[in-house]
């Protein structure tokens, strides 16, 4: 709740810079910021029509690090605050142990 919150007020402070998206994706932010309440309604909205992917599902499917984890050489060490909703902290721990058992089994 607090995300989509957040959102809609970011997206109402730079709605001047958002302005030439209204004609480019055929939207009316004034009517469509009131209905964004998490991040996949802003990746519907902005994110996956302006990057050329059109919905968010094709986004999430290209833009992911999950599968690229298996190509990764060298030992590396990944990042994420507790307190990011995006991604969850759970999901890390679980790509990490997923990757682990990847590397130990094959």
């Amino acid at each position: 709740m607090g995300l989509g919150i957040n959102l809609r007020r970011k997206l109402r402070e730079h709605e001047d810079a958002l302005k030439p998206l209204e004609n480019i994706l055929k939207i009316n932010l004034k009517e469509e910021i009131p209905k964004v309440k998490g991040m996949r309604d802003f990746d519907q909205l902005i994110t996956a029509p302006t990057l050329g992917y059109g919905f968010p599902d094709n986004y999430y499917r290209v833009a992911s690090l999950g599968p690229r984890l298996k190509d990764i050489k060298v030992p590396t060490l990944l990042f994420s605050p507790t307190d990011d909703p995006i991604p969850p902290y759970v999901s890390i721990e679980l790509v990490a142990a997923i990757y682990f058992l990847m590397k130990t089994l094959w």
